[in-house]
């Protein structure tokens, strides 16, 4: 059959046997392309810094997660990185905050996700404890914690009080199971606390 006798509608369809021809024709190219390829993106990879990915997941009591990432503000120039992690901040590309959100049929605290990104991969644990230290200064962390202390301390001593008055009540208690005027028949010592402090 010659090309005089081809029907119009197939005149523009590619042939397949002349594709081919074309590739092998140009298979030199073709697998030049390929291979120079290949070595740009090897070389490209081999190139590139490495940056290493850390996780940290703080649960929060004082503030809620979004009120901290607000006071903290965004860290993305070198100034804020270097405010923030002072000895680690050469080696830190990035670094994010999130606040992650908990269901509703959860009962727990607000929590904070902090993702480091660094040169190298020793140094996360470091930039982790720099950035608790900075939470740590900052002045509304640092007032809880100094009110937080002294509520406590005025719970220790009322423990120690109370530690002290237990004690001389079980001597009390010795006392009058010794001369006979209590019996462990029908004891109970919390009725008796109460009969003695009232």
């Amino acid at each position: 059959m010659n090309s005089q006798q081809i029907p119009a509608e197939y005149e523009n369809e590619i042939n397949l046997y002349d594709l081919w021809k074309v590739i092998v024709k140009r298979k030199k190219l073709i697998i030049g392309l390929f291979v120079i390829a290949i070595l740009a993106s090897v070389i490209i990879s081999l190139l590139m810094p490495k940056i290493y990915q850390g996780k940290i997941v703080l649960r929060l009591t004082i503030l809620p997660a979004k009120e901290v990432i607000n006071i903290i503000g965004k860290i993305d120039t070198k100034e804020d990185i270097k405010r923030i992690f002072p000895n680690t901040a050469h080696l830190i590309t990035d670094v994010k905050l999130k606040e992650i959100k908990v269901s509703r049929n959860q009962v727990s605290k607000d929590k904070l996700q902090l993702i480091i990104e660094a040169k190298d991969k020793n140094i996360l644990t470091h930039a982790f404890t720099e950035f608790i230290t900075y939470l740590n200064n900052l002045p509304f962390i640092k007032r809880f914690v100094e009110e937080e202390r002294q509520r406590l301390s005025i719970q220790l001593e009322e423990i120690d009080k109370l530690i002290a008055k237990l004690t001389k009540n079980i001597k009390t208690y010795k006392k009058l199971f010794e001369t006979g005027k209590i019996t462990l028949v029908g004891f109970n010592p919390i009725e008796l606390e109460k009969s003695i402090l009232v």
